[in-house]
């Protein structure tokens, strides 16, 4: 991946250079609340996932959510150095304070694909579908699906399992030419079951051939997350890390956070401003620009096997504050719990947050506009 020095921020002294020239060793098994050895990358797994806590099929899922990060943060070169930064490296929080607020996923809303590809097998897993938000600007919806509990009857397990927000593009909504040609790519797919998609999910694999550069240029053109889907097909698009877990509190919460980032060099996404605050204000998130390969090789489209090189958008990082809810603002730190904080999402906080690729694949920079979809 090329064309990243822009967005990875200033070195965090001689232990994150030495990591970053470190050739990628093959991950080691362990378990989920194990942490990284000093000669491995930074720990970058939840020290809460533990899977002792865990049984049947969230237990399944919490080891396939470590390969899906594990593939994240290989091919996300901000994210990891963010953790080096901010938890891992000197002056930091502690690798152990990386908790997963929730994971993020887009889909194409075509038989076979969609939000229900991935929901359903988030359900086989116990995961209970919740809200539906709608984006008419960039024609797109999206739910997201809370964990199961520890107990029947119990409260979603969030210390020990994230959230995972779905979004998908209303293809049909879209011009008769961008249409086209996406049904090029996915008309074969109408039988795609949630075990192919969860599939998808943990290789990173295309469900359909790789986009030829015209077409990624005709979709950018008219919708880069038509574009990035295509291109990224089931990758993780971001995973977001909870601010308000870290302990001791940060004075000042997320704004204090994000100020720390920027003087590290990072490049946050100021689509609606640094911070997007709910309405009622108890849900604060922020992002970085997503990582671009600014050389990715794409088939020409010629018929003659050539490539063209274009720059494509890649993945990111978010950042979520849940503040207290009303009821619970009395009490102490140590005694507040997930399920005592705001939950859910907000569409215009989300609106923003898309934004994050766009930026990156059509060369803008935090709060330079390009909110298309």
């Amino acid at each position: 991946m090329q064309g990243l020095a822009g967005r990875l921020g200033r070195p965090c002294g001689a232990r994150a250079a030495a990591l970053r020239a470190r050739p990628r060793a093959p991950p080691r098994r362990r378990t989920l609340s194990a942490q990284a050895a000093p000669d491995e990358r930074p720990a970058t797994q939840p020290a809460s996932l533990d899977a002792a806590d865990l049984k049947g099929p969230a237990r399944v899922f919490a080891a396939s959510l470590r390969i899906i990060l594990d593939r994240y943060w290989a091919a996300t070169p901000s994210a990891r150095r963010v953790v080096e930064c901010l938890y891992s490296g000197p002056g930091g929080y502690g690798a152990a304070q990386v908790a997963h607020d929730h994971l993020a996923f887009r889909t194409l809303g075509v038989p076979g694909l969609g939000i229900d590809s991935i929901g359903r097998a988030l359900e086989a897993f116990g995961y209970r579908r919740q809200d539906n938000s709608v984006f008419p600007s960039k024609k797109l919806q999206a739910t997201w699906y809370a964990p199961p509990p520890l107990v029947p009857g119990g409260p979603p397990a969030y210390e020990l399992l994230p959230r995972v927000f779905v979004s998908q593009l209303e293809v049909g909504k879209l011009s008769p030419a961008a249409q086209s040609i996406i049904l090029r790519y996915t008309s074969c797919l109408s039988d795609f079951t949630p075990i192919a998609a969860w599939g998808a999910m943990l290789s990173g694999a295309l469900p359909w051939s790789p986009p030829s550069a015209d077409d990624y240029d005709a979709l950018l053109a008219e919708s880069e997350y038509a574009a990035w889907t295509l291109a990224n097909g089931y990758a993780l698009n971001h995973t977001a890390l909870s601010v308000h877990r870290i302990s001791p509190p940060i004075e000042g919460g997320l704004a204090a956070f994000n100020a720390r980032l920027r003087g590290l060099g990072f490049e946050l996404n100021g689509e609606g401003g640094e911070v997007k605050a709910s309405s009622d204000a108890l849900l604060l998130q922020s992002s970085t620009v997503a990582d671009v390969d600014a050389a990715a090789e794409l088939p020409s489209g010629s018929g003659g096997g050539g490539k063209a090189l274009r720059r494509v958008a890649r993945a990111y990082i978010e950042f979520v504050e849940r503040r207290p809810l009303p009821q619970h603002a009395a009490l102490p730190p140590e005694r507040l719990a997930e399920v005592h904080r705001r939950d859910g999402f907000e569409a215009a906080n989300a609106d923003n947050i898309f934004a994050s690729t766009t930026l990156a694949a059509r060369g803008g920079g935090g709060g330079g506009g390009g909110g298309g979809a």
